[in-house]
């Protein structure tokens, strides 16, 4: 099996992880990473995605470790990870249409949603969305009084994936904290930035930076993820 995971930043945490899980028998992945936007100059001509300026050609070329575009019909699976897609905060209180109306527009607005349909018009393989995980606690903060919790706002944004031909992906139950809304902070420790081939690649993120994810997070979550694939029915 042949996956191509596509990512930003939080893409660090699953090369990390999948490096430490070597060897796993079946199963090639092939990453594609540029930090913040960066992949959002992928244009897409035929069944490939070609980088649109020479940077993010570099940075595809280092991140997959020799390829400077994606042919799509390469792979048996991809992996949308990070990508600006977060979780809204929704408030019990609000009705279901508002609810539908926030996800659509999360996922509307994200880099996540935008490649999903670029591939998707030129491939009809499996695509699975990882959303940003979701940040640490910050001192003793907490789920804010009325929020859905995670399994709440993960399955509205699920049912606005799978609309679009796609798989929303959980973030593993165990990093998880506090009615699974915060990530615990032993998986945000020592992350590390995505190595792209510049002065900062894998240069550890401030300590204060709650957001990203270290390589434990990532072996999580990419066990998580294959086991699920193998399961009868996925993939």
């Amino acid at each position: 099996m042949k996956i191509c995971i596509l990512g930003n930043s939080h893409l660090a945490s699953l090369k990390q992880g999948w490096d430490q899980m070597q060897p796993v028998p079946d199963v090639s992945v092939q990453f594609f990473g540029s930090r913040q936007r960066g992949l959002q100059a992928l244009d897409r001509v035929g069944t490939e995605l070609r980088p649109r300026h020479a940077a993010l050609a570099r940075d595809l070329t280092f991140t997959s470790g020799g390829l400077d575009r994606i042919d799509l019909q390469n792979y048996d699976v991809f992996v949308l990870y990070g990508l600006m897609l977060g979780l809204p905060g929704l408030q019990q209180g609000w009705s279901a249409a508002v609810k539908q109306q926030a996800c659509q527009d999360t996922l509307g607005r994200s880099l996540a949603g935008e490649l999903l349909r670029k591939i998707r018009a030129a491939s009809d393989r499996p695509i699975y969305l990882g959303h940003n995980p979701r940040p640490a606690r910050r001192n003793q903060q907490a789920l804010p009084a009325g929020s859905l919790n995670y399994p709440q706002v993960f399955e509205l944004m699920r049912r606005e994936v799978h609309a679009l031909g796609a798989t929303l992906l959980p973030q593993p139950e165990q990093t998880l904290e506090d009615n699974r809304w915060f990530t615990r902070s032993s998986y945000s420790t020592g992350s590390v930035r995505l190595d792209v081939g510049d002065r900062i690649s894998a240069e550890r993120h401030p300590d204060d930076d709650l957001e990203h994810m270290n390589a434990d997070f990532g072996r999580l979550y990419m066990t998580r993820f294959l086991s699920d694939l193998r399961q009868p029915g996925q993939g």
